[in-house]
This record gives structure tokens, sequence and C-alpha cells, in this order.
């Protein structure tokens, strides 16, 4: 069974965490935690739900998620964009998305996240208790080891850019192959998550696209530039070529958004 302590603020959370990060997990939703065939005996439960925040605000172009909001939340939200809410329902179960808290799926930087590629692409910024604030980008690189700190909120400056979003897997229940997504906001942002694979931006990617018209050689390029493993949803070579395919369709898409405008 799990010891679980229940703070009075966040930074006794945090206090809490810090005496001993390796056994000892934050709580919100607790889907990551309870994972079909995790360890349980292991963890220390610091229970966070209570103290962040659930609020979802939409100020003109600008959509403010505290990270205490789940993904039914946002599925349910009037003014949050089609693609944050398609990326949500990419978790069929509804029970699991009324568990599931924004901030969780962040933090765990999981390499089959729904919606990871889609926050990186809408250039999302993540808040921490403590005040401090990064790019999504830096948070994964930086932040892969967790240092205690909490997320508090995500901030998308500007979340009606065209967006292409995309998920492959054997089956809607099963583990995805691999999630893409692409967006045109000043500049194209192409973000590919998969096996083996954790999130990363193609920037090489996005420059070619700016350059040049031609799929195959956006597909070749993404297939030099991820490397996913093999697994049961396919070989790292099938999700290479995969991964190109999509993600020139999405492109192809964004262009001709762009010519409408």
């Amino acid at each position: 069974m799990m010891n679980v302590l229940i703070p009075g603020s966040l930074d006794e959370a945090v206090m809490h965490y810090r005496k001993d990060p390796q056994h000892t997990r934050y709580l919100a939703g607790g889907t990551q935690v309870n994972r079909l065939g995790r360890s349980q005996s292991l963890y220390q439960g610091v229970l966070i739900s209570s103290l962040v925040d659930a609020d979802i605000i939409r100020e003109d172009k600008r959509l403010t998620i505290g990270a205490g909001a789940t993904l039914q939340d946002l599925v349910d939200h009037a003014q949050v964009p089609e693609s944050l809410k398609r990326a949500c329902l990419f978790a069929q179960s509804r029970t699991l998305r009324c568990m599931a808290t924004v901030g969780g799926n962040i933090a765990s930087v999981r390499d089959d996240s729904y919606l990871l590629p889609l926050l990186g692409a809408l250039n999302g910024e993540v808040q921490f208790h403590d005040g401090e604030s990064m790019a999504l980008d830096i948070y994964l690189g930086e932040r892969r080891e967790p240092s205690g700190s909490i997320i508090t909120r995500v901030v998308i400056p500007d979340c009606t850019i065209p967006v292409f979003l995309e998920r492959a897997s054997r089956s809607s229940q099963t583990k995805p192959a691999l999630t893409v997504a692409c967006s045109l906001g000043d500049q194209f942002r192409v973000y590919c998550s998969a096996a083996g694979q954790f999130m990363r931006r193609l920037q090489e990617v996005e420059q070619l696209a700016e350059q040049s018209a031609d799929d195959q050689r956006i597909i070749s390029l993404v297939q030099r530039t991820i490397h996913p493993a093999d697994d049961i949803t396919g070989t790292g070579r099938y999700k290479q070529y995969l991964a190109g395919v999509l993600i020139a369709q999405g492109l192809q898409e964004l262009k001709g958004k762009r010519k409408e405008v």
C-alpha cells in the first residue's frame, strides 16, 4: 500500500518530495502512479489535487489551463480549441479522462503522450509553484529528471493557430505507435513522439518545409531525424516511415490554409 501525505500547501508538498525524491510521487489524478504493472510498494504519494488550480481561462487568443484540470474538463469547455479536445479524446476511456490531469500528463513525460506534441506545436509554456515559467521544449529538455517543482499552469499564447494532429495505433485503445502535431503560426512547428523516442521538435523538418513542397524529401528527412524503438506497435523503421508520411500530410494541409489566408 502507498503511504499518502496530505500537505497544507504546495511548498510543504515540495518539502516532502525533496526528502526522498527517489521513492516519492505527487498525486493528483493518480493515473500514472496507479497504472497496471507499476509497483506501488516503493512509492510515497504526496496528494496535491486540492492545491493546484483547475481553472480554464480564455482571454482572446490566450488560453491558460490550471494543472489540476482533467482531460475531460478540456473536452467539456466551450472555449478550448478543437485540436486540444481531440488530443484529449485520444484517451478513449471517459473514466480515465475524468481522472488524468494536464499537469500530470506533462510531468510524466511519457513517450506515448497524446497531449505533449500538441502543446509543443501550440508553443505551450509551463508555470511552476515558485513563479518560474519556461517553454515546454525547455522543460522537457532540462527537467526529465524531476526536481520537485510542481507545475501549476500551462499557457498557450495563441490557441487559434492552424494545427494538424494525428495518432497512429493498432486500435483506438492500444498504446500509439506515434503521435505527430504540426502548427502554422509565424512559422511551422513540427513535433513527434513515439515509443523509445520522447517527444521532440523537428526543426530541420520545419526549415525544409519552408523551402520545399517535395513530400518525399520531407519523409526522408523525418526518417533520418527520429529513432523510435521496436515494440508491439511496430518496428522503428515502420514508425519512421509512418511519421514521415503523416508529417508531410500535415504540412501540406497547413500550407493550403496559409494560401487561403
